[in-house]
């Protein structure tokens, strides 16, 4: 009896748990709920919604909070707790289970017996209230000591990135360095290779000739920007569309092609700095190299070997609870699925993050730790260093996500 009780609750309550979940997890409204008070996913959503973040695209799984669903599991889970349109009810509703979703006329959704709170999300007892509405808002709980910020990530990541001894294995038992690992930030700086191909001169791949490669990027940039209302359309166009090629050529030759005209509007309205036009931006591993070059102090590379290396760290930082306190203040970073990928990339991470590729949310995050890390590696004077540049921070966090 008590087994087929439990078979019978097991089958009830599967269309609602993540196939990655034990059976203590969190079912998947209360993963939705979690999104919904961070914002990514809206209060009334669709299926699209929760679909948004791909974990396995060969396996149809997507990730919603911290699980990963099949598809079907989404759509079953939907229709099997909901209530309506037009009276309906879904069927584990109808066979007593409490109706999780109220479900419209157009196909969209929203929870029930749901409200958002500043802490956690939880159960509202009025019983069908839409999420959103009538918010119980609990009192901010003092920070513990020790909680974290800004700062004291961007310290933590310093000092892993000093203390923690740097080499590459390449495979075919081949290593870089070649004789022995090297320990520092100036020295990892040092040890920057790109492309990291024995047939290209080493010479031609060190950060001190990278350097001044990438710093000839802005200079070109800056005259097109400072010319920009003294020189014929097709000047302009045709000197962007030039230094877009030479970054695709350097730094990534699969890039995809594009204008004059497009890339001279946006480096235009990268220069310009206003925001809600930014984000009207297409974004991705070449173009994020050429709005960098444009604003060097403000914008970072951020590519796949630089996120997988940010997330890399604050897993191995942060263990346990506190990896979700870092992702609570960088809620967007994430791996980069999507964008083509070679080296280490990508690799086994224990915990749950969002793809970052093409995500403006994720520049902009990436953006700010990393000029913390920059202001914070000046501050310190770390190496005996106070003239870190952005380039040099996203150079050490791209060797250590190659």
């Amino acid at each position: 009896m008590f087994k087929k009780h439990f078979l019978h609750h097991f089958i009830l309550d599967f269309s609602s748990k993540g196939l990655t979940e034990g059976c203590y997890a969190m079912a998947m409204h209360d993963e939705i709920a979690a999104e919904i008070k961070t914002g990514r996913i809206p209060k009334r959503f669709k299926l699209a919604d929760l679909m948004r973040n791909p974990a396995d695209a060969y396996a149809a799984t997507f990730t919603i909070g911290r699980n990963t669903y099949k598809k079907t599991t989404i759509t079953t889970g939907l229709n099997n707790l909901r209530k309506g349109p037009d009276g309906e009810k879904g069927n584990h509703v109808i066979k007593g289970q409490t109706p999780r979703y109220r479900k419209y006329s157009d196909g969209s959704f929203s929870l029930l017996n749901y409200t958002t709170v500043i802490d956690s999300v939880v159960p509202d007892e009025t019983g069908d209230s839409l999420a959103g509405e009538k918010p119980r808002v609990k009192k901010k709980k003092k920070a513990e000591e020790g909680t974290l910020n800004d700062n004291i990530i961007c310290d933590a990541f310093i000092d892993y990135l000093s203390e923690k001894p740097f080499r590459l294995y390449l495979g075919n038992g081949s290593w870089y360095p070649k004789k022995k690992p090297v320990v520092g930030w100036v020295n990892r700086l040092n040890a920057y290779a790109w492309p990291l191909k024995n047939n290209i001169p080493a010479a031609s791949r060190m950060w001190s000739t990278t350097s001044n490669k990438l710093n000839n990027f802005t200079t070109r940039i800056s005259k097109i920007i400072s010319n920009y209302n003294n020189s014929q359309s097709y000047t302009r166009e045709q000197a962007a569309l030039e230094i877009y090629n030479d970054i695709r050529k350097w730094g990534n030759p699969r890039g995809s092609d594009r204008t004059g005209i497009v890339i001279l509007d946006a480096i235009h309205t990268i220069h310009a700095g206003i925001v809600a036009n930014i984000r009207d931006l297409e974004l991705d591993s070449t173009l994020t190299k050429l709005y960098a070059f444009t604003k060097p102090n403000d914008y970072v590379i951020y590519d796949s070997r630089v996120a997988y290396a940010i997330v890399s760290i604050a897993e191995d930082i942060y263990r346990r609870d506190k990896v979700n306190e870092f992702q609570s203040l960088f809620p967007e970073l994430g791996h980069m699925a999507g964008a083509a990928q070679s080296g280490t990339r990508p690799r086994g991470l224990r915990s749950q993050w969002p793809n970052a590729y093409k995500n403006w949310d994720a520049q902009i995050q990436a953006n700010r730790l990393c000029k913390c890390i920059r202001d914070r590696l000046n501050k310190r004077k770390i190496d005996e260093k106070s003239d870190w540049r952005l380039r040099d921070v996203e150079a050490v966090l791209f060797m250590e996500g190659y």
